[in-house]
Order: C-alpha cells, then sequence, then structure tokens
C-alpha cells in the first residue's frame, strides 16, 4: 500500500469519521480543521487531500499546481465549484450523501495510483 498520508481537511465531527474509516482500511491520515500557509507548502507530503466544498475553499489556491490529488466532497455541484474543481489539476469530486463504498473504492484508486486521466475531473 503506499506509504504517504491521507490529509482530511474539514469540520471537525466529519474529519473524526473520516479518520476512522481511512484508518480501518489501513492508511494513515491527519486531520486539520483549518490550515495556514506554512502547512500550505507541505501538501506535497500527501498521497491524497480529502475536503468539501465551500469549506475546503482556502485550500483550493494552494492546490491549484499540485500534483496531490484531490477528492472533493460537496452537496451540489455550482458553477464556481465547477471551475474549482477545473483549476485543480488532479481532482475528484463526489455529492453527498455519499456512498461509501464508492468513496473507499476511489481512495483506493488514487493512493494505489491506478487512475488515469479520465478520472481527473471526475464528477460522481
Amino acid at each position: 500500500m503506499n506509504e504517504k498520508r491521507i490529509l482530511v481537511f474539514d469540520e471537525e465531527g466529519f474529519a473524526r469519521v473520516c479518520h476512522a474509516l481511512l484508518k480501518l482500511d489501513g492508511y494513515s491520515a491527519d486531520c486539520l480543521a483549518k490550515i495556514d500557509i506554512e502547512q500550505a507548502g507541505e501538501l506535497q507530503d500527501y498521497g491524497l487531500v480529502i475536503t468539501s466544498y465551500p469549506y475546503g475553499l482556502s485550500l483550493f489556491p494552494h492546490l491549484m499546481e499540485r500534483p496531490t490529488p484531490v477528492l472533493v466532497l460537496s452537496d451540489c455541484l455550482s458553477g464556481e465549484l465547477l471551475g474549482c474543481l477545473k483549476s485543480i489539476r488532479n481532482s475528484l469530486c463526489m455529492v453527498k450523501p455519499i456512498d461509501y463504498e464508492q468513496f473507499r473504492g476511489k481512495i483506493k484508486k488514487v493512493m494505489n495510483n491506478d487512475w488515469s486521466d479520465s478520472d481527473v475531473c471526475e464528477i460522481v
């Protein structure tokens, strides 16, 4: 399994649940509810960033040109969200309610480097 960690940048409640699910699947994850510029510089240390929209908007500018894959969860699609997803080099989006098996499958695919250009900016 990929040795890189996963960053969950979201509200505390979801971050705890997500962290527990990731741990069950054998992933190492860090959870943050706030991020500063110094931490944003360390994003390349992660194999995946999981955040939600609009919560993660402050993080998006730091992710735009990085190769780090980003999984964005959202209640609905909007023009603003689609614009953000297009500007993030390796983005996936899942619309809530989340199918947890599909969620886990996307994470596994990304962490095993088993995804292609057709997966980039994918909306599920």
